[in-house]
């Protein structure tokens, strides 16, 4: 695979960085992503995103109580856990809602007796095998804004990203949560904020923001490696 930065034409036509609605970023402030909570940093990335464009949304959604209300109700609500994290996240954005950090803030400061909160009306999940549905999610996505993806990660990722290249999950390599019993090793997943597809030689692409310190700003994974994707209805 080649370097990002020889297809420049081709990968920045249909993205969403550098864009402006209302006079804000389309993108919000990067945020450094801690270590397994990636799924909560995509989705509020995207929730913003989508927001600016279609509500003219200009602050950022809290994080802390995304966090905490996902918690409470998983522990609360066994079905669920039928779901996925990231459609957990998005029910939970669709039938409670979140609130805007400075607000919730407040609210964590008794300086504020009501939290208003913003919601979705809800989310499409696509099917990455079937050429229908990433035409309809490439026609949203530039329609409606950046989307979620999720895909497993393997021992070459780390030097796909630093040195911007595609990435391709390795079935044969894939990198392992370790537990205390080895046996139960489980495969690790990444979850990110889409904002863009393209193509590298017929090879289709998302490319997405990896908001991890001394990384690049961006990320590319190639189409079939996607083994969720989510667009947000406003």
């Amino acid at each position: 695979m080649r370097p990002v930065q020889k297809y420049k034409r081709n990968y920045w036509r249909f993205t969403w960085t550098n864009r402006t609605t209302n006079g804000a970023p389309v993108l919000t402030r990067n945020r450094n992503t801690p270590k397994d909570e990636c799924s909560y940093y995509s989705v509020i990335g995207a929730l913003e995103s989508n927001m600016r464009l279609q509500r003219g949304f200009v602050g950022n959604l809290s994080i802390k109580y995304l966090k905490q209300k996902h918690a409470k109700v998983v522990h609360a609500n066994v079905e669920m856990m039928k779901f996925g994290r990231i459609e957990q996240l998005l029910k939970i954005s669709k039938e409670i809602g979140v609130p805007s950090e400075h607000i919730y803030n407040l609210i964590l400061q008794r300086q504020r007796p009501v939290c208003p909160m913003h919601k979705i009306s809800g989310y499409k999940k696509y099917d990455v095998s079937v050429p229908m549905h990433i035409r309809a999610a490439l026609e949203r996505h530039l329609k409606r804004g950046p989307m979620i993806a999720v895909f497993w990660i393997s021992v070459n990722y780390d030097d796909c990203m630093k040195n911007g290249v595609v990435y391709r999950f390795l079935d044969l390599h894939p990198k392992r949560d370790k537990k205390n019993d080895i046996s139960n090793e489980d495969r690790i997943s990444h979850a990110v904020c889409v904002v863009n597809f393209g193509m590298e030689e017929d090879v289709p692409f998302l490319l997405f923001r990896l908001d991890i310190a001394g990384w690049p700003e961006f990320g590319r994974v190639e189409m079939q490696t996607v083994t969720e994707l989510y667009g947000i209805n406003m």
